[in-house]
């Protein structure tokens, strides 16, 4: 997988997140009465998007920078 496709799937993860964060916000805004064990699972699995995205920059940076030694290599 290129650094792009990484790139572009680290974007998609933290895109949830951002949308499952909304969703929760307006929920908590809205809502009359909270359970406190639901919340809690809503934000662990936000924090679990954020966290896989998070990891996904991070392969795309060192795939990156691998590709560019790469391409450093070739034009020698």
């Amino acid at each position: 997988m290129s650094s792009t496709e990484q790139f572009n799937q680290a974007l998609e993860w933290l895109h949830c997140s951002r949308g499952s964060v909304q969703t929760l916000a307006d929920y908590l805004h809205e809502a009359e009465a909270i359970d406190l064990k639901d919340t809690a699972l809503a934000v662990e699995s936000v924090a679990a998007m954020i966290r896989k995205g998070a990891e996904r920059i991070s392969r795309a940076h060192s795939l990156l920078r691998w590709e560019f030694a790469e391409q450093g290599d070739l034009a020698s």
